[in-house]
């Protein structure tokens, strides 16, 4: 029926939100943010290493690197994630599943779309939060090609192409 309830019974469905609270952790990285990287520019690297070692790094040609993300700035959408599907954040996901499910428990009939995309995450969860309705929805991702917009459809269930 809808988004964290089982067809018929009205129960939550526990599982169905859980997963949509993982793929959300997922499309942000924020499972992943200890591993993330960052380079650190060279500026940086020669105002806080002593001259032997900023010799050594030169001459090797390596590169220093730094943890990565901030947790609080990743909720929030605060920070760039170089790995993540989406840089909307942790808050604005809960808030994008919020609406999903009002337009979902109201009937408002209707595709959904993501303008302004980066990577597409916000759309790959829309579709992952609709794919339970029991209407079909296709989730809409406008594309700007050479100053026209093209709107490209994101696959049904079951379909490998993007004709609508």
């Amino acid at each position: 029926m809808w988004i964290g309830m089982q067809p018929m019974q009205g129960i939550p469905d526990q599982a169905g939100e859980l997963y949509l609270d993982l793929l959300k952790r997922c499309l942000t990285r924020e499972l992943f943010i200890e591993e993330e990287v960052e380079e650190v520019p060279d500026e940086d690297l020669h105002r806080s290493l002593p001259a032997e070692m900023k010799a050594m790094v030169t001459r090797s040609g390596w590169r220093m690197v730094r943890s990565g993300g901030r947790r609080a700035d990743r909720e929030e959408g605060l920070d760039w994630p170089p790995m993540a599907e989406t840089m909307i954040g942790l808050r604005r996901l809960d808030n994008l599943h919020d609406c999903i499910r009002c337009v979902l428990i109201d009937r408002i009939p209707g595709d959904l779309m993501e303008a302004g995309v980066w990577r597409g995450g916000a759309t790959i969860f829309m579709r992952a939060a609709v794919s339970r309705s029991p209407t079909a929805r296709r989730g809409q991702i406008p594309v700007r090609l050479r100053g026209r917009t093209v709107r490209r459809a994101v696959p049904r269930r079951g379909r490998t192409d993007c004709s609508t």
